[in-house]
């Protein structure tokens, strides 16, 4: 071979009976670049494929050897393979032939969070797979389709990687390799910001970190009369399943209270370990949107103190998404707040007592409880401005939780007022004078 020839190596076994072994790739001195295992049991229905670009001219070689004393058929497929060069965090459209295997190279530079989600003609499907640049395998041929059920994405370090797509029954491939961005929450745990579908078929990745049982609440909204994507949804990964669609994420269909909402779910993370978790944007036509994303760390108890929930604007609080968070007979204490949306899962129970609840929507587990006390009001906060300022006749004013029954209260507001400043506290965030 020569300097920067791609090849793509193949063992298979035809009748299954080396059963264990070894397959090497070797450089023009005999040392050893690639080894696979041939192994029976993850084997059988799966061919081993080293791909691999020469570093020098030269004369290499390939080694297939027993482990134990197995003897038998094996096959060997060699391919001096036409590769092209693709552009990271770059979306790419091609036409391609069905049925036809399409080889290319990738720099990333280091510490990145990489989405590879690839895309196909309607009704059409094929796969693909990712290889370090030492031949590494990092996928198990991982589905791509019309729409967005399967994806990769993973924090990757710096060098080249080989993807490998056989097309099967596809025409044109839509390719998204991405920088996926991390959430940046603030200090409630909240993040907001204005984003696009830019072109059909590209789609838009982020990503954060992550703990089982922790809470998250995504809603995807309109922004005033801008054109807004078509069908737009978010598809979650979890870390134990990057190249996996989390199937059970779940749509709440609550846009006929809110015509600005596009498309909005909540949920608790689950598996059995920390990590990165992923999440994609994708529509059916282009078009900008607003992004809310709230996110809560798992815990026994989540106090929320002082707070306005304006759902689905929470500026001030992540109460939206607190009731995804609290499990195994925790409870939630919000008081003094606002509040509109809470999922109570079983075995828990949400305390509220001294807040402004209006147009609150509840929904209880099987042995859940929600447990509304005495001092709740239910009517219109009476806001005068965006910011949470109530007016003169709002009945939150000195309606608000006394110091000595929730001492972690502050004694003073939002923006520095004392607190109180007449018969008693005013519910929520803003104190008038």
């Amino acid at each position: 071979g020569s300097k920067d020839d791609m090849v793509s190596i193949i063992c298979t076994k035809p009748n299954f009976d080396l059963l264990n072994g070894v397959f090497e790739l070797l450089d023009v001195n005999g040392d050893r670049i690639v080894i696979k295992n041939i192994e029976y049991y993850s084997y059988t229905n799966k061919d081993i494929e080293i791909i691999y670009k020469l570093p020098s001219d030269g004369i290499y070689s390939i080694l297939v050897s027993s482990a134990t004393e197995d003897d038998g058929s094996y096959q060997l497929i060699l391919n001096n393979v036409t590769y092209n060069a693709l552009n990271y965090n770059a979306f790419t459209v091609l036409d391609v032939t069905p049925q036809t295997g399409y080889y290319f190279t990738l720099a990333i530079p280091q510490g990145k969070c990489t989405n590879f989600t690839i895309l196909t003609n309607e009704n059409s499907s094929g796969t693909f797979n990712i290889w370090s640049e030492n031949s590494i395998k990092l996928t198990d041929n991982i589905s791509c389709q019309d729409q967005v059920f399967y994806s990769y994405i993973n924090m990757l370090s710096e060098g080249t990687y080989y993807l490998k797509i056989l097309t099967n029954t596809v025409t044109k491939l839509y390719i998204n390799i991405l920088d996926a961005r991390n959430l940046d929450f603030n200090e409630k745990g909240y993040v907001q910001f204005t984003d696009t579908i830019q072109e059909l078929n590209r789609v838009n990745a982020f990503y954060l970190s992550g703990s089982p049982g922790d809470g998250v609440h995504a809603i995807l909204k309109r922004i005033n009369d801008t054109s807004a994507p078509d069908n737009i949804k978010l598809s979650c990964f979890p870390p134990s399943k990057k190249d996996q669609y989390y199937l059970d994420w779940n749509k709440l269909n609550y846009s006929s209270l809110d015509s600005t909402i596009l498309y909005e779910s909540a949920k608790n993370l689950t598996g059995t370990s920390e990590g990165i978790w992923a999440f994609i944007v994708s529509a059916e036509s282009t078009g900008t949107y607003d992004f809310n994303f709230y996110h809560v760390n798992a815990g026994n108890e989540i106090k929320v103190d002082d707070d306005f929930v304006q759902y689905p604007d929470a500026q001030t609080s992540s109460v939206v998404a607190a009731g995804y968070a609290v499990r195994n007979g925790g409870k939630i204490l919000l008081a003094n707040g606002y509040s509109y949306f809470v999922k109570c899962q079983a075995d828990f129970s949400f305390y509220s007592d001294y807040n402004l609840v209006y147009n609150f929507r509840k929904y209880k587990g099987a042995v859940g409880t929600l447990i509304g006390i005495t001092h709740d009001i239910d009517e219109d906060p009476s806001f005068i401005d965006d910011d949470l300022h109530i007016g003169p006749a709002s009945p939150a004013i000195n309606s608000g939780a006394p110091p000595e029954l929730f001492p972690y209260i502050p004694n003073v507001d939002r923006v520095g007022t004392a607190r109180p400043q007449g018969a008693g506290n005013d519910i929520g965030a803003d104190e008038t004078e």
